[in-house]
């Protein structure tokens, strides 16, 4: 693998991953003499964080690697070896550019240096990018590279990436990588990333049950040991799954308010406010998460509706509570009304004012 990045995010993907910069020849000479799926290596082009003295961040530094620009053929490059291995991969390997913009004009002029040298005879490649990012034409003709594109981020780019896979390594035995996949979660319960993959592979089954089961264990055991980035992205695609999933919702909506994100949060809090439209702890953080926004008047319309459900409870206490806190923010919305500025007060454009509004019979 070649990379125009400096920092370790591909290494994360693949563990034992061997990182080579310009410099280390003997390396970049092995990386076709024991090319392996076991043994994987990761070829820094532009330099890596861990060795400053390797990047390549533009003027003087680019001329080091590509020559001084008077020259096509390396005789000026620091790193000669490195751009001949680069010039001989272009022409001999298909590439495949994953979340390269084209808008690198040094490494597109070797492209089309090599496509000059060849004329047009060496091995085309293909650039996966999200539709309307590059012209449709504009990468065949220059730099004989087919574009293939995909919808959006996520869900659309995930299939479209397992597409590619089946078609460069065939379909493969669906069962027998489930079997396998299903044999390690049993024999290494706390193995979050075999559950994961596990859970997909059901996804991708449509054995929906299944993969909820999976994503449930995997985001207990992210959470239980405080991964919550990982438990973030884990909730979410389990919540996509059972999006009627009421207690998924409300958690996803705790700690979203915990961190801060009220959008998000609101997001979340619709599903349980459908689901129960006077539940105690759904308007409390409905309440929290409009005020985090500024929202006083929304704020203010579940604070009502809140006390007054206390009231029917006979938490008389919890009701006056509620009312002193109403009081406060009728106060300070009066307060900034009053104050001179330079217009009225207008609700954020993000507030979601539909969905909270209170009905005819007093429902939010």
């Amino acid at each position: 693998m070649l990379t125009t990045n400096y920092d370790d995010v591909l290494l994360w993907g693949r563990e034992g991953t061997e990182p080579i910069s310009n410099d280390q020849e003997d390396e970049l000479s092995l990386m076709d003499a024991e090319a392996s799926p076991d043994a994987p290596r990761l070829w820094y082009l532009h330099g890596t964080i861990h060795r400053l003295s390797t990047l390549i961040l533009g003027g003087a530094d680019y001329a080091r690697l590509y020559g001084d620009g008077s020259q096509q053929d390396g005789r000026y490059s620091l790193y000669k070896s490195a751009l001949v291995r680069l010039h001989e991969w272009i022409r001999a390997r298909p590439f495949l550019y994953v979340g390269f913009s084209f808008s690198d004009e040094y490494v597109l002029k070797q492209l089309e240096h090599v496509l000059g040298i060849t004329k047009g005879r060496h091995v085309p490649s293909f650039a996966l990018m999200k539709k309307g990012s590059i012209e449709r034409g504009a990468l065949w003709p220059r730099y004989n590279i087919q574009l293939i594109e995909y919808e959006d981020h996520g869900p659309p780019l995930a299939a479209g990436l397992e597409a590619l896979a089946r078609a460069a390594f065939g379909a493969g035995d669906g069962m027998n990588s489930r079997d396998s996949l299903e044999k390690m979660v049993e024999l290494e319960p706390e193995n979050v990333v075999s559950k994961i993959k596990l859970a997909e592979l059901y996804a991708r089954e449509n054995r929906t049950q299944e993969a909820a089961q999976e994503f449930k264990k995997a985001a207990e055991y992210l959470k239980r040991n405080n991964r919550m980035d990982d438990w973030f992205r884990v909730a979410e695609r389990l919540s996509s799954l059972d999006p009627d999933n009421v207690a998924l919702a409300r958690d996803l909506a705790q700690q979203y308010l915990a961190r801060g994100d009220q959008k998000r949060a609101l997001a979340r809090l619709q599903v349980c406010f459908k689901a129960d439209r006077r539940d105690i702890e759904t308007l409390s953080m409905l309440a929290q998460a409009f005020h985090g926004l500024g929202e006083t008047e929304k704020t203010i319309v579940v604070y009502k509706e809140l006390a007054k459900i206390y009231k029917e409870r006979g938490r008389n206490q919890d009701a006056a509570n509620i009312w002193n806190r109403i009081a406060e923010l009728e106060s300070s919305g009066s307060e900034a009304r009053q104050a001179p500025g330079p217009g009225p007060l207008r609700p954020s454009a993000g507030s979601l004012a539909r969905p909270w509004r209170r009905g005819p019979q007093g429902a939010l």
